[in-house]
């Protein structure tokens, strides 16, 4: 699986993750999002704490079976919350 860099996703690793909703993660759309609030996922920070706690494999899978993602979908939602992750632990913001 190759992930590109959208527009989307780099807007959102270099932004603050503070109160954004789960749809401005790379890779989630509108149908993914309501699933994921319906899982209790209603923002940015909730999804990346998942991300963060377990491997990328994992989270893709877990991502195809909770709510329906397709691998490319998962992969970019990952990417987007590690590559924030990244940038934003040596600038602590």
């Amino acid at each position: 699986m190759v992930i590109t860099d959208t527009r989307k996703l780099r807007n959102f690793a270099r932004s603050s993750i503070a109160g954004k909703d789960i749809e401005q993660v790379a890779g989630i759309n509108g149908v993914l999002g309501n699933r994921l609030r319906d899982k209790g996922y209603l923002y940015a920070t909730n999804l990346k704490t998942k991300a963060v706690s377990v491997k990328k494999s994992t989270f893709i899978a877990w991502m195809e079976a909770h709510v329906n993602a397709n691998q490319l979908q998962a992969g970019w939602a990952y990417k987007s919350l590690m590559d924030h992750r990244k940038l934003h632990s040596r600038r602590r913001c």
